[in-house]
């Protein structure tokens, strides 16, 4: 990946929408830069606004899925940064890129709408169970960066953690993860992920497995660290 690209979708920390465009018309901007170019607009307008009209329609539809139905004809200085983030969200899922990258994408939900949002995560994850078992190439690939451990369980299929707190013990001496910087120290399947609505998480093996990532992540040299102990996703 050389820069911006129609391949990759990213929904940012900061929520960068245009302030000049409401709601829905922010959602259904991407869909807008694949349409024809201008001079179908202009010159051939019975080909352009029923394109148009579908992708506004897409754009209402996912936003009636994340509750913001009632502000598709607000701007963003309007909403708060809750509801600008779901936007943002949508402006990113509304363009199916083969790959979705998230920043923090829902630290400024409150908890009730933060699951909600989880849950449509999930969702994603299930298009690709249905497109397996259909033969087909999954849709979804998504990164996410989250510093919520709980969130990290709940939305992903693998976790892959990375910290400097650890060393290790070698013939030739000590080996600081501070002097090489952020380096993979846990790369596993969750065991609390499950896309089912009606899945029961493990919970005592979740708690067990949270306790041991944090104390691989943020132990602070108190003890050896086998640097890929916990490195064992392939």
């Amino acid at each position: 990946v050389q820069g911006p690209c129609r391949n990759v979708g990213i929904a940012y920390q900061q929520y960068e929408l245009y302030p000049f465009l409401t709601v829905e018309e922010n959602v259904a901007f991407g869909p807008l830069l694949d349409t024809p170019n201008m001079w179908s607009r202009t010159f051939m307008p019975w080909h352009w606004w029923p394109k148009r009209k579908q992708q506004l329609e897409q754009a209402r539809e996912l936003l009636n899925r994340y509750k913001l139905g009632n502000s598709l004809k607000s701007y963003p200085h309007q909403l708060s940064g809750g509801m600008r983030q779901r936007v943002s969200f949508a402006q990113a899922v509304i363009m199916r890129p083969p790959v979705l990258l998230l920043d923090e994408p829902f630290g400024a939900l409150d908890e009730i709408t933060r699951s909600e949002m989880q849950k449509m995560m999930l969702e994603l994850y299930r298009e690709n169970i249905v497109a397996k078992k259909q033969g087909l190439t999954p849709p979804w690939t998504v990164m996410t960066v989250t510093h919520e451990l709980n969130e990290a369980f709940r939305v992903s299929d693998r976790l892959f953690a990375l910290s400097r707190n650890w060393y290790e013990e070698k013939s030739s001496g000590k080996v600081f993860g501070a002097d090489l910087g952020a380096t993979k120290v846990w790369d596993k399947c969750t065991p609390a992920f499950d896309p089912s609505a009606d899945a029961v998480v493990d919970v005592a093996n979740f708690h067990s497995v949270k306790e041991e990532l944090k104390e691989v992540v943020l132990n602070t040299m108190a003890k050896p660290i086998e640097r890929n102990k916990h490195v064992s996703f392939w």
